[in-house]
């Protein structure tokens, strides 16, 4: 059978291509495909065996079982996550476009919530003694739109009455620009704060999301999103 391969950030870049297909015996797992791609790959090994799988823009186990034209795709680490969401709403968003912080917070109004907590996350110039340039930013679209999706809904049914929004720049920024916005709206102050760091937090870790770090040295690193 045939299963198609994605890749994506570093693995991209080492694999030179952002596809594949591969041929497997029938009843392969995903581990088959991961062992395959080694051989073909002998580059990946290392970045493979701390990648993360998704079958169909799901988080999935290595000893999951596939079928003929099934799509995969390697996650260099964000985080673990699982579960699949069919719904995409305003509120989440993944875009080329500048985030705009006042249309985040008009989208949250409401006579019934108290507090909006906002975060910014902006492109930084300086990390210790090292000038950044600019940071180009890469995602796994679908995926992370239903994961963002997938953790909003989460949180609101956690904590009952409140309201997400989670916003994610993709493409080249430079120092000052924004990133990332995330947002929670409640009827009180205390829970829309915990709610809005919990987002951003888990949205680092779990979203597939990463950023490529274009210092003024010349030199580049792929940075895990968590940073």
């Amino acid at each position: 059978m045939r299963i198609k391969v994605l890749f994506f950030a570093r693995l991209r870049e080492l694999a030179q291509t952002n596809e594949c297909w591969i041929e497997l015996p029938e009843n392969a797992q995903i581990l088959d495909v991961r062992s395959e791609l080694t051989k073909i790959f002998p580059q990946l090994q290392q970045d493979l065996h701390r990648a993360a799988a998704a079958l169909h823009e799901s988080y999935a186990e290595d000893s999951t079982l596939l079928k003929d034209g099934d799509e995969i795709a390697w996650i260099p680490p964000v985080g673990g996550g699982s579960g699949k969401i069919e719904i995409i709403s305003p509120y989440y968003q993944v875009t080329d476009e500048p985030l705009d912080l006042s249309k985040a917070y008009q989208l949250l109004e409401d006579p019934k919530f108290g507090g909006i907590v906002l975060f910014s996350g902006t492109v930084r110039e300086w990390t210790g003694d090292r000038r950044t340039e600019k940071l180009e930013y890469e995602a796994y679209k679908d995926m992370a739109l239903l994961q963002m999706h997938r953790l909003g809904e989460e949180l609101e049914t956690t904590y009952p009455g409140v309201k997400t929004l989670a916003w994610h720049r993709v493409g080249t920024l430079v120092p000052t620009e924004t990133a990332v916005i995330c947002a929670a709206a409640s009827a009180h102050r205390d829970i829309a704060f915990t709610v809005c760091k919990t987002l951003i937090d888990r949205l680092k870790k779990e979203v597939p999301i990463w950023k490529k770090e274009f210092f003024s040295d010349g030199q580049t690193e792929w940075k895990e999103n968590p940073e």
